[in-house]
């Protein structure tokens, strides 16, 4: 759950860098590039043994690289749902974000046995809408 809620706010600040104003830009770019090792120099200042680090940190980068596969998959699956449906919508990289964070969390924990009507998904995907929300106002897009 925590590397899901880390993969959110980096995928959140990747996704908004080319909306942000040219002068916050870099600032944000930073944060973004950032934001793993912060985390992982956090564990080290409580003292987390170096190989649950090097778990870590290989668990962030194996997440990252998921999330950027499936992304692509999910925004496709969605746009021929929408064209389809002939759906009104809006289609999103917010929603694109929760739904495919959604999945890939709820693989994880199932141990890649969930379904698609797993009751597991929907708290997943309002706690991910929620904690995508608040971070897009705390951070003021």
């Amino acid at each position: 759950m925590v590397v899901t809620a880390l993969t959110l706010l980096v995928s959140a600040i990747r996704d908004n860098l080319p909306r942000i104003e040219r002068e916050r830009q870099e600032f944000w770019q930073t944060v973004y590039e950032k934001i793993p090792d912060i985390f992982i120099d956090w564990l080290n200042e409580l003292k987390v043994e170096k190989n649950y680090v090097d778990i870590w940190r290989k668990l962030i980068d194996m997440r990252w690289e998921e999330y950027q596969e499936k992304q692509s998959l999910t925004r496709g699956i969605w746009i021929e749902e929408l064209i389809k449906n002939q759906d009104s919508e809006k289609f999103n990289d917010a929603a694109v974000r929760v739904e495919t964070l959604t999945v890939s969390s709820m693989l994880h924990i199932t141990r890649g046995k969930a379904q698609r009507d797993d009751p597991l998904r929907p708290y997943l995907r309002t706690w991910l809408a929620v904690l995508n929300n608040k971070l897009e106002e705390r951070i003021g897009w």
